[in-house]
């Protein structure tokens, strides 16, 4: 819910102009009961990301069909990252905490390893262009395994993929690929 306050400085004008100042604006977030950890994560970092636009300011009254088209932008992006979300769920098999915490075991078979894959999911800010979640904090421990990638290996996977909406959906497939598809010919792991 977006809730605009506006002084009238003239009593007699009750409409409202482009050229009336704004004098707050404000975002808040109803809270609903989710037992899906990724429909409440998603409308979390969709309220948090339109909070932080909202943020930035409208002074004038004519600015404000604008913030609420990027508003509406927002929660269509996330409302396609929470599908992207569950159906990378539903077939990783990945858990979520409340604190946007991911986890995901990944095996490989040609390597006999297991690795647990974890990373945090957090709003990231982009200069002039909106908030967007991105996969930070990314590690990989051998659950049962004789080789572990390089961490430079893992942030040169996710440093390439681009910042926008759809980095944590990428990251979790890109770095999921990279260890089901790791190979014994690689990196010389057979000497």
């Amino acid at each position: 819910m977006i809730r605009l306050e506006h002084r009238a400085t003239n009593t007699t004008r009750v409409l409202v102009r482009a050229d009336t100042p704004v004098r707050l604006v404000t975002v808040q977030h109803v809270q609903q009961e989710h037992t899906e950890p990724v429909a409440a994560l998603c409308l979390c970092l969709a309220a948090e990301a339109i909070q932080r636009i909202c943020s930035r300011g409208v002074a004038r009254a004519g600015a404000v069909p604008a913030l609420l088209r990027r508003c509406a932008a927002i929660a269509r992006v996330a409302l396609h990252w929470g599908r992207c979300m569950r159906q990378a769920s539903a077939t990783l098999a990945f858990s979520l905490s409340e604190d946007g915490r991911l986890s995901l075991k990944v095996a490989n078979i040609p390597l006999r390893s297991i690795w647990e894959v974890t990373l945090r999911i957090e709003l990231a800010e982009c200069g002039a262009g909106a908030p967007h979640p991105r996969a930070c904090d990314l590690t990989v421990t051998p659950v049962v395994a004789a080789w572990a990638p390089a961490h430079s290996e893992l942030h040169a996977l996710a440093a390439a993929v681009p910042a926008d909406w759809g980095h944590v959906p990428r990251t979790v497939w890109k770095v999921f690929k990279y260890l089901k598809n790791k190979r014994p010919e690689d990196d010389f792991l057979t000497l």
